[in-house]
Parts: C-alpha cells; structure tokens; sequence
C-alpha cells in the first residue's frame, strides 16, 4: 500500500499572536467568498514555506519575519516540522530535534519529510504536488514550479528509476557551470583584447603537481569545515534538549507575592542568543563546504586534463589575474565554450536515450499522461508531438488546451511518484479558473482531479465555489491571519498548545 501523506495543520505566529489552519483528508477548498487579495496564495505559499521551500515574499507578506509550525502525516507518524527564516528544525519525539539550515540542507529536510529516498526525487518533486497560480500553469515538463523552483522531467524520471543516469546528469550540471564560468571569462577576454598586447603577459604552462597538492590541501579543510559543522549541529540540538528539559521541570519563579513566571528557553538568559549564533555560524561553515566543492570540482577537471584550453581558478578575481598574464583571444575561449556545449548535448542525448528507451517509469508516464489527455479531449495535441512527454515545443501549446495539457502532465508525475516511490502526496492546486479556462473545462479539470486521486488529500484554492463539496472549507475574510490568538508561551506553541 502507498504512504499517504497529508499536511493536518499549519501554525503561523507573528511575534506574540499565532493563527491556525486545519487541514483534512479528502478535498480542502481555501475561499474568499468572491474576494480577491485577501491572502489565499499567500496561504498556500506559506504551506510550502514551512515545508522549508524556497518561496518569496509576496507584497503584503514577509515570511521571514514569521515563525512557522507545520504538521504532516506520514502514513502513521505525524512529523512537525518548525521553521525561523533559514534555521529548520524537525520534531523526533521527547522534545529531541534535528536541525537543519536552509537552503544547504533542503533536500534533507525534504526526505525526512515526504520520506524520500532519491536526490533527484528530493530536487523534482514539487511538479507532482503544487500546481502554482503563477508559474505553474506553464509547466509541462521543464521550467520552474514556483518561486524559481526548478523541474526537470528527465531527473525525475531518473530518480524514480534508481538514478541510473545519474553520473551523467552529475557531468551535465558540471558543464553548465564551465560553460556560465567560461562565459563570463570570455567577455573579460573582450576586454582584455581592447588593451596594449604589452599588457599581456605570456602563458604559463600548467603545473600539475601543484594542482594535485593544491587539491589535496582543499579536501583537508574541507573535512576539517565538516566535522567542525557536525560538531555545531550537533550542539544545537544539545542546547534544544536542555532546553526542553529545563521548560519540562516546570520551574517557575517568584517575581513578586503575586507575580510567578515560569523557567522557558525564551527566559533562559542568553540562550536564543548563544543558538542563534550557532546556526549562524553553521550557516556560514555550510556555504564555505559549498565553495570548497566548487574549486575541488574545478581542480579535479583540470588535472583530469578534458580537452579544456585553461582552467578556470577558484574565483572570477583568480581568472582575470591569470587573464592579465596570458596572451589568450576571445576567440579561443568562443570555441572552448562551443566545445563545452557540445560535450554537454551529447550527454544530454545520451541520457534522454538511456531514460526512454525501455524505461518503465518513462512508459508509464507516457502512457498515463496519454490517458488523462483522452480524457480531457486534447489527446490530438498530445500525439501530434513526436517526443511525447519530453517535448520542447512548448510555444505550440497555448490557451485552455495549454492548461489542459499541464494537468495531465501534473496529474501524471504525482502518480509516478506513487507508483515508484510508494508516496501519495497531497495534490495541492491554487487558482485552478486562471487563464483562459471555461466553465465546461474547468468542470471537467475538477472532476478528473477526483477520479483519479480519489482518496488523496487535495487542496484547492479558490475565490469562490468549484463545484465540488469539500471535506474542508477555510474561508478568508479579510486577511490571512484574521482572528489570531494570543501566544504566552513559545514552547507551548511549538508543542502545538494554541489554536
């Protein structure tokens, strides 16, 4: 049997003042009752905020400036997940988190979330889940989700398949940053060219034992950066747990005759200081580990020695010095980046050729994609396209027809992700009248929703009915956060006391 999971309630406070919303199984509409601008995507933004995405502010909200508590079923545990800007903790009982810092460590909050076992899964998902106001209902098979969020149909596909391409897909990312570095040292080249040929130096020969040693002291501090950055998250979670167990005394002291205050972590003198200095610094430690893989990348490329004119050196200040002392043309780094690309379309065909060509999970999904077009009635606009699902003849695709097809699609990758995954994700779908969509095919979207995820947990935002009788209706007044409850205790609220 798949792993349900659903999102059962989300807390948003602002400073002393929390609202809550519940969610149910089923079908859950978010309504304003005709209003437009009251808060409904910015709800279910909020819901992806607190899953730890990477969702921009909208005008009238500032998601940093809130904390956010979220639960989700997974099948039969419940994982509450607590988010402050980029510091994200996960509930593991007993008053015990795992800390995380965003955005570094997202996938893992990802995985332990939905229960994830792919990278590419972790990075690919949300095209099966949310259906955006904005960008989502351009989204075919490539492109963002949300917020800038990416999708690829092929990494998917990939992930659901064992990443069995993965060592390609690895190379692939690896290009598309030389090609970007190159780029940008090419137009310095421009530059360059524009200046006195005396100002040029002669081009120094590669050393490659210095390489090789340069490459060795890198993943020495690299090592020496994680385990400091092991050694910071784990007192982050150590502090987390005195502190729970300090609150859990039940301490209180006497401030006046008939004034009593009760020992939590926000009174513990400076101890969200010391935590928030903590996860600054692991912060810091984990974009250093970042940049270090990036120059180990680069070194490993160059002593590998793959047809590269130069080296392109751990920052753009390194390559122009090395600019400044090689007599090398534009030209040259033009066709070093003409090289560079078609290493990387070669790889990009051998992977498509690897991902469809007698692979289960791309026939499945060609196929399931193939039968909610059917039913839709634009099963012409599918079939018309020879490469399927792995089109790019995107500006063919426009209008009701285009919105029709991006459900198919949709409906298509989070039935994948069951399938393959064994996870039934909430089907969450926000403004689904926008565009050019009539009533007749909005009517048949709705209902092709409810037949084939019958049994899931949906959410639909809406500015009014959708003809569908929902298990859940929240409804939006006038804001968002209307009718917020008082907060006297911030530890109460993260163990979910206030509603």
């Amino acid at each position: 049997m798949p792993l349900d999971c659903m999102i059962r309630r989300l807390d948003i406070r602002n400073g002393m003042y929390s609202k809550t919303f519940f969610f149910t199984d089923g079908f859950n509409l978010i309504q304003s009752n005709g209003r437009n601008s009251v808060g409904k995507t910015t709800l279910i933004r909020a819901v992806f905020y607190a899953l730890g995405e990477p969702i921009a502010n909208t005008v009238k909200f500032k998601f940093p400036k809130h904390a956010f508590r979220i639960e989700v079923q997974q099948g039969n545990k419940i994982i509450i997940g607590i988010r402050e800007g980029d510091s994200y903790r996960i509930s593991l009982g007993n008053d015990r988190f795992s800390c995380y810092v965003l955005p570094y460590e997202l996938n893992d909050v990802r995985k332990a979330i939905w229960g994830f076992d792919s990278e590419q899964v972790a990075e690919n998902y949300l095209a099966g889940m949310f259906i955006d106001q904005d960008e989502g209902w351009t989204l075919l098979n490539r492109g963002k989700v949300s917020c800038g969020i990416g999708f690829n149909i092929e990494l998917l596909i990939d992930g659901l398949s064992g990443d069995r391409a993965l060592d390609l897909t690895q190379a692939i990312k690896g290009l598309d940053d030389r090609i970007e570095r190159y780029k940008i040292v090419s137009s310095i080249a421009g530059l360059k060219e524009e200046l006195d040929d005396s100002q040029i130096g002669e081009q120094a020969a590669p050393n490659l034992p210095e390489a090789a040693e340069a490459l060795s002291r890198l993943r020495v501090e690299r090592n020496a950066l994680q385990r400091r950055a092991n050694s910071v998250k784990k007192a982050i979670s150590e502090n987390e747990r005195f502190a729970a167990y300090i609150e859990n005394l039940g301490l209180r002291i006497t401030v006046s005759p008939d004034v009593e205050i009760a020992v939590t972590k926000e009174n513990l003198a400076g101890f969200e200081d010391s935590v928030g200095y903590q996860i600054a610094e692991l912060s810091a430690m984990l974009a250093s580990i970042k940049a270090k893989d990036a120059e180990i990348s680069d070194l490993e490329y160059k002593i590998k020695g793959d047809s590269v004119l130069f080296s392109v050196a751990e920052s753009i200040d390194d390559a122009e010095r090395q600019i400044a002392q090689l007599n090398i043309r534009k030209d040259a780094f033009e066709k070093a980046v003409d090289s560079l690309k078609e290493e990387r379309s070669d790889k990009k065909r051998q992977r498509s050729e690897l991902l469809a060509n007698g692979n289960e999970v791309a026939d499945f999904l060609a196929e399931t994609i193939a039968g909610y077009c059917e039913q839709l009635g634009i099963e012409s606009d599918y079939y018309s396209d020879s490469k399927g699902i792995f089109t790019y003849k995107l500006k063919d695709k426009s209008g009701t027809r285009r919105l029709l097809l991006v459900l198919a699609f949709r409906l298509g990758y989070a039935k994948a992700i069951e399938r393959y995954c064994g996870i039934r994700l909430p089907f969450i779908v926000d403004s689904p009248r926008s565009g050019e969509i009539d009533e007749d095919n909005f009517r048949r979207m709705m209902s092709l929703i409810q037949r084939e995820l019958h049994g899931w947990q949906i959410v639909v935002a809406s500015i009014g009915e959708v003809g569908v009788e929902p298990a859940s209706c929240i409804v939006i007044k006038e804001k968002m956060l209307e009718d917020s409850c008082m907060v006297d205790d911030i530890g109460q609220w993260e163990h979910g006391a206030f509603a």
